[in-house]
C-alpha cells in the first residue's frame, strides 16, 4: 500500500477520534453532573472561548503552563529513550538469559511504584533543603530554560527520574515483547552464524527492526507521561498544566479540568497520527495495518 493510501486510510480515523474525544469529555462534565444536561455548543463556548473568572479563556490560562509542562515530559521521554530503549532491545535479543530476566523483573518492580512516589523519595534523599544526602535542587526550585539553563537542567533531574523509571518502565516492557521475534528472524540468525560480533548483530540489525516498534510504543509512553506530570508537578512544584490541573481539582475548578482534558486528548490523537505516519515511512509494512 503506497503512503497516499495509507493516510487516506488514516486521517479520517484520527478525524473520528477528535469527535469522540470531544463527546465523551462533554458527556462526563457536561451532561452527566448536570440536571438537564447542557448543550454541546455552551459547553465548548465554556472552556474555549468565554473568560475565567476574568483571567482569560481556558486554553490561555494552559498555554502559558505549556514550556514548564513540555520540559518535563519530553526530558522524561529523552531519558527513556536513551537509557531503557537501548536495554529493551539488548534484553529482547538475549531472550531467556539471566539479563533478561534481570531486566525484566527491574522493569515491572519500577513500573508498579507509583511516579509520585517515587518523586518524594527522591526529595527525602536528594533535595539540598530536606534531603539526607543533599546535592540536588529540592521543591520549588524549577526555573525556565530561557532564564537560567543550568538551574533548569539541574532543577529537572529528579522530575524526569521519577516520571522516566516508572511510567517509562511499564513501556520497556512493552517495548521488550514487542522486540523478542528480533532473534529469531532469519537475518539476525543469520548474521549470528557468520560470526559476527554480538554487538554487531544488535545494533546493526536488530535495532534498525526495532525503529517501528519503538514509534509505537513511544506514543503509548508518551500519554502515560503526560498522565503522570499532573502527580510529578505538584510534588515539586512545577508551574506547569500538572499543577493547574491539581490546585484546580482542589479548588473544584472545573472547567479549567474540563479544558485540559479535551486539550490533551485533542493532542494526543495528533501525536499518534504523526507517529503512525513516521512508522509507515520507517518499515512500509505498517501501512498494511
Amino acid at each position: 500500500m503506497t503512503l497516499r493510501r495509507y493516510l487516506i486510510r488514516r486521517v479520517p480515523r484520527a478525524a473520528l477520534a477528535l469527535v469522540l474525544v470531544v463527546l465523551i469529555a462533554y458527556l462526563l462534565f457536561g451532561v452527566l453532573p448536570r440536571t438537564g444536561g447542557a448543550s454541546l455548543s455552551g459547553y465548548l463556548k465554556a472552556i474555549f472561548v468565554d473568560s475565567y473568572r476574568g483571567r482569560g479563556s481556558v486554553p490561555s490560562l494552559i498555554v502559558g503552563r505549556v514550556p514548564a509542562t513540555l520540559s518535563l515530559v519530553l526530558g522524561a521521554l529523552v531519558m527513556w529513550v536513551v537509557v531503557a530503549v537501548p536495554i529493551a532491545i539488548a534484553a529482547a535479543v538475549r531472550r531467556g538469559t539471566s539479563f533478561d530476566r534481570a531486566v525484566a523483573g527491574s522493569m515491572l518492580a519500577l513500573g508498579a511504584a507509583p511516579a509520585f512516589w517515587l518523586g518524594l523519595l527522591g526529595l527525602y534523599l536528594f533535595a539540598s533543603t530536606v534531603g539526607q544526602f543533599p546535592f540536588l535542587p529540592g521543591q520549588g526550585a524549577y526555573v525556565g530554560l530561557t532564564a537560567d539553563p543550568g538551574k533548569w537542567f539541574t532543577s529537572l533531574i529528579m522530575p524526569w527520574l521519577a516520571m522516566a523509571l516508572t511510567q517509562g518502565a511499564m513501556a520497556s516492557v512493552m517495548l521488550r515483547r514487542e522486540l523478542t521475534e528480533l532473534s529469531q528472524r532469519d537475518y539476525v540468525v543469520a548474521a549470528s552464524a557468520k560470526g559476527l560480533p554480538h554487538r554487531t548483530v544488535v545494533w546493526r540489525h536488530a535495532a534498525r527492526a526495532a525503529a517501528a516498534p519503538t514509534l509505537k510504543v513511544l506514543g503509548i509512553e508518551l500519554g502515560a507521561l503526560i498522565g503522570a506530570a499532573v502527580v510529578v508537578e505538584a510534588a515539586f512544584s512545577i508551574n506547569g498544566v500538572g499543577l493547574l490541573v491539581y490546585r484546580s481539582i482542589r479548588h473544584d475548578n472545573l472547567v479549567i479540568v474540563e479544558g485540559t482534558v479535551v486539550m490533551a486528548g485533542l493532542l494526543m490523537v495528533l501525536v499518534r497520527l504523526a507517529l503512525d505516519v513516521i512508522r509507515a515511512l520507517v518499515d512500509p509494512r505498517v501501512r498494511t495495518t
